[in-house]
């Protein structure tokens, strides 16, 4: 609800973006709020993933902010020209999350995310911008009406459009995934011809799949997108920063995918803080996985030893020294233990699975 400007700052010799608020919405209470508290939002803030404001005040009687220039554009420019490579929205998300974060911590939620709402500047860095319809989460004051929807129904939580007043940082996780799905898709997860059946299938219709639209993606992306536009906000990631290692912890696997072969790789401290955070369908699906490998595996040496066992077993009778060989054999390989041999896994994951054992049968002997 605000008009920018591109300008020229003499005294400094920069090129800044100037944001107005109209002339008809002057005499508005709430607008005019919300203009006067982005300025504060934001320079209170001063995170390098923000972009910063370099003066406020009021030209007759029209309240202005100078802000920084962002010469590369929008997210939205970008997404129009199809679906961004994975490596790069990662990147972006990565940037964007420290900022988020920062912001949620402080008791703020954004409320209005969106591609239009992230800007990049000449070093091709992506920013936030647009705090209007932030919310003080613990604050005195509100910025909008009781019960009342503000933000932009394509990238709105489900509880944000119903209009609850308890909202938090979840929120805008919600809009972040939808966000995330666009950039890999190359368009919105939802159709709609109006505002407000956007909003409906944002409530009520399923997360959208994600590789039926872009099947080149590894299959662990829709477990991301799927937490992170939960319907039931318990059920999102916890922080922007968890959704961003589980992409890039994805990342990591497309271009390592040995990873996946070794076990040490789940309990090495260079790959464990990828998945701390990561989501829980893929995580089941590289465990089950991995084990189904191994029970093979154990399954077939198991196999083979007790083929080992019978051969020597009989050889030791036709050899008439019976007594000691066998005894030996028995040692080996006692005909009331069953043979298991577990991998070691880590420490906090238990093996649930179970795995195939032999009980071989003992070989008589000759009296």
């Amino acid at each position: 609800m605000s008009t920018v400007y591109l300008a020229h700052d003499p005294h400094f010799e920069r090129d800044v973006a100037i944001k107005l608020l109209p002339h008809e919405l002057l005499h508005h209470p709430t607008f005019r709020r919300r203009f006067e508290r982005e300025a504060k939002i934001v320079a209170s803030l001063d995170h390098p993933a923000i972009v910063p404001v370099y003066d406020f005040g009021e030209h007759d009687g029209q309240p202005f902010l100078v802000m920084r220039f962002m010469p590369g554009g929008s997210l939205a420019d970008r997404i129009k020209a199809g679906p961004i490579p994975l490596m790069e929205v990662a990147r972006i998300i990565t940037r964007l999350a420290t900022a988020l974060d920062e912001i949620h911590l402080r008791g703020i939620v954004h409320r209005d995310l969106k591609p239009s709402n992230i800007l990049f500047d000449q070093r091709d860095e992506p920013y936030i911008s647009d705090f209007g319809t932030a919310k003080m989460v613990y604050g005195d004051t509100k910025l909008t009406e009781t019960g009342g929807a503000v933000g932009t129904p394509a990238y709105m939580s489900p509880e944000q459009i119903q209009g609850e007043s308890n909202i938090d940082n979840r929120s805008d996780i919600y809009s972040l995934g939808v966000i995330l799905f666009e950039m890999l898709a190359g368009k919105h997860p939802y159709e709609s011809d109006t505002p407000l059946g956007l909003a409906v299938k944002h409530i009520f219709e399923p997360v959208p799949h994600i590789l039926d639209t872009n099947p080149d993606l590894p299959v662990g992306c829709q477990a991301i997108i799927s937490r992170a536009m939960a319907k039931n906000r318990e059920e999102r990631f916890p922080t922007v920063s968890s959704m961003a290692e589980a992409l890039a912890a994805e990342v990591l696997l497309t271009q390592n995918p040995q990873l996946l072969d070794r076990s040490k790789s789940f309990t090495g401290s260079f790959y464990r803080p990828y998945l701390s955070h990561y989501g829980q369908m893929n995580r089941r699906a590289v465990w089950q996985k991995w084990l189904l490998r191994v029970g093979v595996a154990i399954g077939l040496a198991l196999l083979v030893g007790a083929f080992v066992w019978q051969w020597q077993g009989t050889k030791v009778v036709a050899g008439g020294n019976e007594t000691t060989r066998i005894a030996i054999v028995s040692t080996a390989v006692s005909p009331t233990t069953s043979i298991i041999h577990t991998p070691s896994p880590s420490p906090s994951t238990p093996i649930s699975s179970p795995i195939p054992t032999t009980t071989p049968t003992p070989q008589p002997t000759m009296t």
